[in-house]
């Protein structure tokens, strides 16, 4: 059994459970991916409070018997004020987190995920990418030296192939000394297309309107 007392966690998801309740999505410092229920004060319904929105740094009182939490108090640590495009970014990390962060992480990743809400810029968005395709152990494999090189799949493997377009040599080269090439122009194709070779595609237009309706409602 699991006891956490004021850990502190961010809310990647919510989805309405019961009338009273939620079904709640964290990353939380020490514990990693927490999935969990979470009851709602005194009001009517879950339509009418914004406990437990996106984007806010809580810190959560609870217990882990089996597969869903407890959680049985929060409080507000941190709100981030995210807008316009800034939005989107968000969005987008919290549905890269729910798809590809694994159940146990480490402190690395929810200070990275803190810096991508607060300043969520190219940088950051590619030094949380980085994380997890390191992580998930996407990092291909060449099978010769070349200019160009295409990504394919071949029984289970990700493959660097050469071709006569594609993702440049130097860009290839630098990653494998894990080194990013922040100002490289195919550094974000080249860290998405990973990515979705381990999984479906984050959607992050489509995760940014349902959370903006899910908190206007």
């Amino acid at each position: 059994m699991l006891h956490f007392d004021r850990e502190p966690a961010f809310v990647l998801k919510r989805t309405p459970y019961k009338e009273n309740q939620y079904l709640i999505d964290l990353l939380s410092l020490n514990h990693g991916k927490i999935r969990g229920i979470a009851r709602i004060g005194k009001q009517k319904t879950h339509r009418e409070t914004e406990n437990f929105a996106p984007f806010r740094e809580l810190a959560i009182s609870g217990q882990q018997k089996s597969e869903l939490a407890q959680l049985w108090q929060s409080d507000i640590l941190q709100s981030y004020n995210i807008s316009g495009k800034n939005w989107l970014s968000a969005s987008y990390v919290n549905e890269l987190l729910l798809l590809y962060a694994a159940p146990e992480t480490d402190a690395q990743l929810y200070r990275l995920y803190q810096t991508c809400l607060q300043y969520p810029n190219h940088a950051h968005l590619r030094q949380l990418e980085w994380y997890l395709i390191r992580e998930l152990g996407l990092i291909p494999e060449r099978e010769q030296h070349a200019a160009y090189y295409q990504i394919h799949a071949q029984e289970g493997w990700l493959l660097l192939q050469a071709a006569k377009q594609g993702f440049a040599h130097e860009l290839v080269s630098a990653l494998e000394a894990e080194h990013l090439l922040l100002e490289h122009p195919q550094l974000t194709a080249y860290l998405q297309s990973l990515l979705r070779h381990h999984g479906n595609t984050p959607r992050s237009k489509q995760t940014a309107h349902a959370l903006l309706q899910l908190l206007r409602s």
